[in-house]
C-alpha cells in the first residue's frame, strides 16, 4: 500500500482491472498504484470492463456468477453505497472510530499470498520472499490502521479489501484476526486462519490460529476446551484427546498392558476430549479461536497435539461478497484445526497418538452479504494420530469432508479419530494391542467443530451450492445504529 489517496469516481473499476484482468504483482499494486490509476481508469471505460455493481439492500438476491460483479450501464460512474447503507452494529467492540484518516485499501492481487502478524500489526507478501507491506506497531502504518485490546484481539482497519482469485491472506499470531472495512469486502481467493502456521516463514503442527489454543507439546494444551493427556507406562500407552469447541473433541484410544506375569490387564482409558462447555456461543461476541488436542502419552520425546483453528471477524461498512471461483472451492474462509502428531513404536516407551485440534471462529457481518456457489465456509476439526507409529492426523479440511485421523499400524497401533464437521461428530481414537512392536499405543482423539456467524441486515445471497461446515448460525436482519 501507498501513502497517496486514491480518489476517482473510476477507482473502482481501476481496482477490479488491476486485480482480475491484468493479474498485477504485487510490486505494482502496492508500489505503483498511483501511478497508474489514471491510465487505466481510461482504459476501463474505453473496453467497458465489468465494475463492482452498487449493492441496493432492497435489491434481489443476486444470481451466482464467477464474475467479480455485475456491470453498470456503459459511461455510468459508480456510485458510492455507503451512503445508502444502514449502519450495521458491529460485534467485538468494533466501530466506525476504527476507521482511522489515512486508511487505503488492501488489494491482494491474484495468486499472491500475504501474511498479517496479528502480535506485531505486520504485513508481508510470502509470494515475494516475505517482503514486508506493513510495518510492526499500533497505529497508522503503510495505509492500515491497528490496534489490539485486553481481550486478546488484533483489530486491522482499511477502506476496503479485495482479494484476488487463487490469493490467500493468512493470519499468524496469537490473537483473533479482525479485519475492518469501511467499503466492500469481496473474496475471490481464501481468507486463511487455520492451525499449523507459526509465522510468515514455520509451521508445526501444535501451532493454533490466530486467537487459538495450541496444541499441547512441552506444556499442556491450550485453549477453551483442551484435550488431556492419556496414560504413559512401560510397555503400553493411551491416545490423548482432541480439542472441543462447539461440539467435543474424541476421546484418545484405550491401550492394552502389557502382560505381567503371563497376563495382562484391562485396556488403560485415553485421554478424555474437550467438551467446549466454557467456549464461546453462536454470537462469537467475544469472538476465541479453537482448543488444542492433548501432546502424545509417552515417557520420552514430544509429539504434539493439533493446533486450533483460528478465530477471524471480516466486518464491512458496506457489503461482504465471497465470489464464485472458477475452479470450486477454491474461495472462502478457512478456520480448521490441526491434525495430531502420530506416535512411535517402543518396547518399552511406545508413544501413543496425538489429539486433533478443534475448529476455529468465523464470523461475517456486513449491511448486505452474497455468499455464492463453489464457496467454503470451514472451521472443522483435525484428527488424531495414529497410536505407536507416525501416522499424523490430518487438518481440517476446507470443505465438508471429514479429516481422517492417521491409520492403524501393523502391530500395536490405533488409528486417530476422524475431526468432526457439519455432518460427523469427532470420534474416539482406537484401541492399541500388543503385537509385533510388543507395544501398545492409542489413537488420538479428532477435534470437535469449531463455529460459523453470519450477520447481516440483509443476506442477499446464501447458496445452496456453497459450503458451510459446520453450519452457520444467522441474525438477519442484525441491528442498526
Amino acid at each position: 500500500m501507498n501513502d497517496h489517496n486514491i480518489d476517482s469516481t473510476y477507482v473502482l473499476a481501476c481496482e477490479q482491472a488491476a486485480l482480475i484482468h491484468l493479474n498485477l504483482d504485487s510490486s505494482f499494486a502496492v508500489t505503483r498504484w498511483p501511478l497508474c490509476c489514471s491510465a487505466l481508469a481510461i482504459v476501463v471505460a474505453a473496453c467497458n470492463f465489468p465494475r463492482p455493481a452498487n449493492i441496493d439492500p432492497d435489491a434481489a438476491p443476486t444470481s451466482d456468477a464467477s464474475s467479480p460483479s455485475d456491470s453498470n450501464d456503459a459511461g455510468t460512474p459508480p456510485q458510492d453505497s455507503r451512503a445508502a447503507a444502514p449502519r450495521i452494529v458491529a460485534s467485538n467492540t468494533v466501530s466506525r472510530a476504527d476507521l482511522a484518516a489515512g486508511i487505503e485499501a488492501l488489494l491482494i492481487p491474484a495468486g499472491k499470498t500475504y501474511v498479517i502478524d496479528t502480535d506485531q500489526g505486520s504485513m508481508f507478501d510470502a509470494t515475494n520472499s516475505n517482503a514486508p507491506l506493513r510495518a510492526a506497531g499500533e497505529g497508522l502504518k503503510n495505509g492500515v490502521f491497528y490496534r489490539t485490546d485486553d481481550h486478546n484481539r488484533a483489530f486491522f482497519a482499511i477502506t476496503r479489501i479485495m482479494l484476488g482469485e487463487n490469493a490467500i491472506l493468512r493470519g499468524v499470531g496469537g490473537r483473533a484476526l479482525i479485519l475492518i472495512s469501511d467499503g466492500p469486502i469481496e473474496i475471490h481467493g481464501i481468507i486463511d486462519v487455520s492451525a499449523g502456521h507459526c509465522s510468515p516463514s514455520s509451521d508445526s503442527v501444535a501451532c493454533a490460529g490466530p486467537g487459538g489454543g495450541r496444541g499441547g507439546d512441552t506444556s499442556a494444551a491450550r485453549g477453551c476446551g483442551p484435550g488431556q493427556v492419556g496414560r504413559a507406562i512401560t510397555g503400553s500407552s493411551s491416545g490423548s484427546g482432541g480439542g472441543g469447541y462447539a461440539s467435543p473433541g474424541g476421546a484418545g484410544g484405550p491401550s492394552v498392558p502389557p502382560p505381567v506375569g503371563g497376563g495382562g490387564g484391562d485396556p488403560m482409558a485415553g485421554g478424555a476430549g474437550g467438551t467446549g462447555a466454557t467456549c464461546p456461543g453462536p454470537s462469537l461476541d467475544p469472538i476465541q479461536g479453537g482448543s488444542g488436542g492433548a501432546v502424545a502419552a509417552t515417557f520420552s520425546g514430544v509429539h504434539p497435539g493439533g493446533g486450533g483453528g483460528g478465530a477471524v471477524q471480516l466486518t464491512s461498512y458496506t457489503s461482504l461478497s465471497i465470489v464464485s471461483p472458477t475452479t470450486p472451492s477454491t474461495s472462502g474462509v478457512w478456520a480448521g484445526g490441526a491434525g495430531g502428531s502420530g506416535g512411535a513404536p517402543g518396547g518399552t516407551s511406545p508413544i501413543s497418538g496425538g489429539g486433533g485440534g478443534s475448529g476455529g471462529a468465523i464470523l461475517l457481518e456486513a449491511p448486505a452479504i452474497d455468499i455464492r456457489s463453489g464457496t467454503v465456509l470451514a472451521a472443522n476439526g483435525g484428527g488424531g494420530g495414529t497410536g505407536a507409529a507416525a501416522n499424523d492426523g490430518q487438518p481440517g479440511r476446507f470443505g465438508i469432508a471429514p479429516a481422517l485421523g492417521g491409520e492403524a499400524a501393523t502391530g500395536g497401533g490405533g488409528a486417530g479419530g476422524v475431526g468432526a464437521t457439519r455432518d460427523f461428530q469427532a470420534s474416539d481414537g482406537s484401541l492399541g494391542v500388543i503385537g509385533t512392536m510388543s507395544s501398545a499405543g492409542g489413537g488420538g482423539g479428532g477435534g470437535g467443530a469449531g463455529r460459523i456467524r453470519i450477520n447481516a441486515v440483509m443476506l442477499t445471497n446464501l447458496s445452496a451450492e456453497a459450503v458451510s461446515s459446520p453450519a452457520p448460525s444467522v441474525n438477519v436482519p442484525a441491528a442498526t445504529e
